[in-house]
């Protein structure tokens, strides 16, 4: 553990060796906070909507509008903005590496390949604390403006942080196959972007499927179904409403666990060419 640790701490100076941790953490804090500001304008408006037309309320009766829809939607606003940000700070990983030459030197080490990539990863991963951290004023002004839910404030704490995280696996395995930083930050959001739109895809929308669909549909529409199922940004709506879910703990631990061994197995192969 030792090893890994030393490993992370290093990847977590270079971000800020670097001009590329500083941009991203300046975008990051600066967008977020204009997502914050314009939601908050947007507030007594939505309460007014409410209160002219109850009726229009999709949940219940008695909607309260900040825990159920504004503090959600907000987070959500923060998830989406981690598509541009986690490519740009996961990119570097090993394809830094890989053209300065360094890599070879921990290749030639006693370190086994699961260690580098476990120890690249964390790296990424307290930098994306760091990023959560820096939202903390948005979190106490909440706390101001209302009454939020704490489930609801945790469960959107933990989503950005799960999703940021399977983001930066993704990031990190295409960083593995390349020695561009750029290419492997382009490849990494078009990933990214690309189940953000297979998760649309999903042609139940919590129906059941039509029972008299000839086979050949029923076989696209379940193939929708499971490809909708495995994106990422579909397993972090009920999150962001404070509902926790065995399911979606799962499917983000399976989901990094195999960015991450096919990672070191890339890594591992590196080491026998």
């Amino acid at each position: 553990m030792k090893v890994i640790f030393a490993i992370a701490r290093r990847e977590l100076d270079e971000y800020f060796a670097t001009p590329l941790g500083w941009v991203c953490l300046f975008c990051f804090l600066a967008l977020s906070g204009l997502f914050f500001s314009d939601s908050v304008e947007m507030l007594p408006d939505l309460y007014a909507i409410y209160q002219a037309n109850p009726y229009a309320n999709p949940f219940a009766g008695n909607l309260d509008i900040y825990n159920k829809l504004f503090i959600p939607n907000h987070f959500q606003l923060w998830i989406t903005l981690l598509i541009f940000i986690c490519p740009a700070i996961s990119m570097r990983l090993f394809s830094a590496d890989y053209r300065d030459g360094s890599f070879e030197l921990l290749l030639s080490s006693p370190i086994s390949s699961i260690q580098i990539v476990m120890g690249k990863y964390l790296g990424s991963i307290g930098f994306l604390l760091i990023l959560i951290a820096g939202t903390l004023p948005q979190i106490l002004l909440l706390f101001w403006m209302g009454t939020p839910d704490p489930g609801v404030i945790g469960g959107g704490i933990a989503a950005i942080f799960l999703v940021g995280s399977a983001y930066l696996a993704v990031g990190m395995l295409m960083s593995a196959f390349t020695q561009e930083q750029l290419l492997a930050g382009i490849l990494a959001f078009c990933l990214l972007i690309a189940m953000l739109l297979v998760q649309q895809w999903n042609p139940l929308n919590g129906s059941e499927i039509v029972t008299d669909l000839q086979p050949g549909e029923k076989l696209m529409v379940w193939s929708k179904v499971i490809l909708s199922g495995a994106a990422i940004q579909g397993h972090s709506g009920d999150l962001v409403r404070g509902i926790l879910r065995l399911q979606d703990l799962v499917y983000f631990t399976s989901f990094i666990g195999l960015m991450v061994a096919i990672a070191s197995w890339r890594v591992e192969s590196r080491r026998w060419n």
